[in-house]
């Protein structure tokens, strides 16, 4: 079967405004006193969405007082938010010039350079909140991130490890370890953090649907089954989940069930080649080979170099008999995919079934070159093999 199970990663940042914030009790004069006022407007303007205004007031705080460390992180902010990130970067960095020990800075500028995808910068400022402020639980999430784009797992596994033993119930920082076991192929602890999330946030479909995917892969379909399932409840329109789910019934031989479920995702998109092979492969199981001709053709419609389907097409002709365009769909599928093992073994079982020797053993042998383990494998009698080798 052509699954198409992926876990569904989340990587958001944990945004991060003033920590600190002012200090009280201290009397301000004259121009400071004009300038806190802007700055306090701008605050206001910035909670309620109001940036333009707030840049505005911000500008005019730092026009009077320019070692107005706050007002410059407060404007960094609303850049960063604006996606201007070159200006959001110099407001945070002007901030650190006036206070080389502002954490807020630092984290927000860690933000900004990960936003803009670099990475290592990011993950220099993260470490010097960390330095300034040892239990800032977001600075250990944002600098897992980092390191999980960054292609370091090891090191994303351990930043998420801190920031859940400084807050048990950060469920992001669960989701992001669980997607990280997944790149690790570390699957029973995978399952276990999107377990944890579920238990802290039941609503939430991406663990369930990436807990499914784990458990498909781990050949527990009754268990893939039961999470995609949680996923169509709390989404009825997940297109994913429907197809995965619809794989996970095809492979416990359920196919009126897979049947269903590719059929809902042709409702929804109607333009997803992939439930359309998928639902022919069903249909084929079924014996139903006009259905699944049809299926299949649609596929082409669709995309006309979709190797998949003209070999999906060809084992159909293949069992109706039917050798001659058999013959002509997987030499399609190996013109558009020249590596397509199952094509080749295919098509040569076919010209060994017309007597055609030559031409089979030089097929069969090109999968065998293919590291293909050359067998027929699909319907009744060659069952389920149809997955490409990469």
């Amino acid at each position: 079967m052509f699954v198409m199970s992926f876990t569904r990663s989340k990587r958001a940042v944990s945004k991060i405004l003033l920590m600190s914030g002012m200090v009280f009790g201290i009397i301000l004069t004259g121009c400071k006193y004009k300038s806190f006022k802007h700055y306090e407007r701008g605050i206001t303007h910035y909670e309620k969405g109001e940036y333009d205004a707030a840049i505005e007031q911000f500008n005019m705080a730092i026009d009077i007082n320019p070692k107005f460390c706050d007002a410059y992180i407060y404007r960094g902010i609303i850049y960063s938010e604006n996606d201007e990130l070159d200006s959001a970067i110099s407001d945070f960095s002007k901030a650190l010039k006036i206070n080389p020990r502002s954490a807020d800075a630092y984290h927000n500028r860690a933000i900004a350079f990960y936003e803009k995808g670099e990475y290592d910068l990011a993950v220099k400022d993260y470490t010097k909140v960390l330095l300034i402020n040892p239990g800032c639980t977001d600075a250990f999430y944002n600098r897992g991130l980092a390191y999980h784009f960054k292609g370091e797992l090891g090191r994303a596994i351990s930043d998420y490890t801190l920031a859940i033993l400084n807050n048990p119930t950060n469920y992001d920082a669960y989701y992001n370890r669980g997607c990280v076991y997944c790149d690790e192929e570390e699957f029973n602890n995978a399952i276990s953090d999107f377990t944890e999330v579920i238990k802290l946030n039941q609503k939430n479909a991406d663990a369930y649907y990436n807990r499914g995917c784990v458990y498909y892969d781990e050949g527990e379909f009754n268990n893939a089954i039961s999470d995609f399932t949680e996923v169509i409840k709390l989404n009825p329109k997940d297109v994913e989940a429907y197809c995965n789910r619809g794989c996970a019934y095809f492979d416990e031989g359920e196919f009126n069930s897979a049947i269903f479920d590719f059929s809902k995702v042709i409702k929804l998109n109607p333009k997803d080649v992939y439930a359309y092979y998928s639902r022919a492969v069903s249909y084929g199981e079924k014996g139903e080979y006009d259905l699944a001709i049809s299926d299949a053709n649609s596929a082409i419609e669709l995309n006309p170099e979709d190797a998949d389907a003209y070999y999906i097409r060809g084992l159909v002709y293949y069992y109706k008999g039917e050798y001659e365009q058999a013959i002509l769909d997987y030499t399609k599928s190996i013109e558009i995919d020249p590596n397509y093992p199952t094509a080749y073994n295919d098509r040569g079982f076919v010209y060994l079934v017309r007597g055609e020797y030559d031409k089979a053993w030089q097929d069969i042998f090109k999968a065998l070159c293919l590291e293909f383990q050359a067998k027929i494998n699909f319907f009744k009698e060659p069952g389920k093999s149809s997955e490409k080798e990469e």
